[in-house]
Parts: structure tokens; sequence; C-alpha cells
């Protein structure tokens, strides 16, 4: 997988180009920041997508130090978190446009699917609005998509697996280290109406089959929240192998060719355990990078 906002990194040919490349990381192309306090600012939010059955067609220009402000939330941005947005051209030739979810987006013809968090008292705040719970939301439109089939993922759950093949005396650390509120979730969109008919006679996978055809009218989408704190590189590197395994495994239901997106906030900088397994599928098991 890739990178949506790194896939992306121009050479600087013009004026606009060179302004760009300044809101990018001179080495990875990913956004300088997309968390932004008044102690700390860097990039933990990404849409990664599948290279052999999805092409970048434009990207949510990123803001620069000085329109958002010495912190998040500010006056113009009312999330602690900037927007990420993109659009991608698929193989098989019908368009899928990603934005961000916002309770607006329900008034004018988009449908949601939504998991929160497991915990009690998780929240963010926004400005303006006081303090929301957690959680993860995929909107889509509901004149172009329907709802196939969603997953959802608590890391808890999957932890829990993990630690009773501990030894006894190892699993009262365990739980407290590993048992997080953290959640996924897994969508699987199926395209109707007039586009279903478009991409179903232009596809350019073999519709032999139901199962093959249905496929070709299919993606999916996976949004998640992976814990936070710095000091727990091994959770987060855990949490994110937890979560290509939930797609592996609904992909077996699944034809894995399916034009796959994993957006989020992985609360891991360009270069981390978890980046490196999502982009390259590795990873150094003997130096924990968050």
């Amino acid at each position: 997988m890739a990178s949506a906002y790194a896939s992306t990194f121009p050479k600087p040919v013009n004026d606009i180009k060179r302004r760009r490349m300044k809101m990018k990381h001179s080495k990875t192309g990913e956004p300088l920041f997309t968390s932004l306090t008044s102690f700390y600012g860097s990039t933990l939010d990404y849409i990664f997508y599948t290279v052999d059955s999805l092409e970048v067609e434009g990207l949510l220009e990123l803001p620069d130090f000085e329109s958002v402000g010495r912190a998040l939330p500010s006056p113009l941005w009312s999330s602690d978190h900037i927007a990420l947005m993109g659009s991608f051209r698929i193989t098989r030739p019908f368009l899928v446009k990603l934005q961000g979810a916002y309770d607006e987006l329900e008034k004018v013809g988009y449908s949601v699917a939504y998991k929160k968090k497991t915990g009690t008292g998780l929240y963010t705040c926004t400005l303006g609005s006081g303090y929301t719970f957690d959680g993860c939301a995929t909107f889509y439109r509901n004149d172009i998509f329907m709802e196939a089939k969603s997953y959802q993922l608590e890391f808890s759950q999957s932890a829990l697996s993990l630690i009773d093949k501990l030894e006894l005396g190892l699993r009262k650390d365990a739980l407290k280290r590993l048992i997080k509120d953290n959640v996924a979730l897994i969508v699987i969109l199926e395209v109707v109406g007039n586009f279903a008919k478009s991409a179903a006679s232009s596809s350019r996978l073999c519709a032999a089959s139901t199962k093959s055809a249905a496929s070709s009218s299919r993606l999916c989408v996976v949004n998640t929240h992976i814990f936070a704190d710095v000091n727990f590189a091994d959770v987060k590197l855990l949490q994110v192998s937890d979560l290509i395994n939930a797609i592996e495994l609904s992909q077996k239901t699944i034809d894995p060719r399916m034009p796959l997106f994993i957006c989020g906030d992985m609360n891991s900088i360009p270069g981390s355990d978890p980046y490196i397994l999502l982009t390259k599928h590795e990873v150094n098991l003997h130096v924990h990078r968050h």
C-alpha cells in the first residue's frame, strides 16, 4: 500500500508546487503535520490505498502553520486534527471520493457507518462544541454506494486472545499494557444504480461468475484510531498488525483484488513501525519506532 499524500510528492517545477512542497516533509513527502498542539506537531493521520487498483487524482490542499495558528483547535479549524481528503480513480472506471466525517453530510445524501470506542470518558475536544465521544465514522454517498458488509474490530478483544496464550505470571502486566479502548471499522461498499451498470459494463475484471461481477463494483474502506502514547510503540504495532489480520480475514469471503483504503489517526509518524508495516509489509522487530 502507499500513502496518498506521500505518493504525490512533486518536484518543485513552479511557484505553486514550491509552495506546496513547504507544507510537506522533504524526505517522506507526508504533510508537515496533521495534529498540532502548543508543544507538539507531527503527522499522525493518513490515507493508505492499494496502488495496483487505485490512482490518486487529487488531494485537499494542506494548510501551513500560519493559517492554522499556534495550536489546534483554532478559530479556523474546529478539530485537533486537520482534514485529509482525496479523489481516486479505480482501474475499474467509476469514481470514488473520500471525505471527512461531519454530521452535516448526512443531510446532503450521505449515510454513515460508525463504531464508538469501547471505554468510558473517551472524548475529543471540538472548538465551540465541547467534547465528543471518540470513535470511527465512514460516510458514503447513498446514491452511489450501499453498505454490503461491515466488520467492527475492538483491539482489546484481539489483545485478550494473545494474553490468554501467555504464562500466568505475565498476564497481569500484559493486561495493563495491551488492553486499550481503540477500535477499527471495516466497511465493504457496493456501487448501486446507474453507477453499478456503468461499472459492470466497463469492468476490466472477468465477470464470468456472479462473485466476480459483484466484486468488480465493490471497494473496502477501513477507518481506525490507534493508541496515542509514544511510550507504547509495541501496542501501536500490535494494533496495526491486528488490523491487517482482520482485513485479510474479511477478504477471505470477498475478492482480495478489491480496491482498499486504510484511513485514520494512526498516531504514528512517517518511518515508524506501523507506517512501514502498512507501506512495505515489513518491520524491524528489534527496534521499536513510534
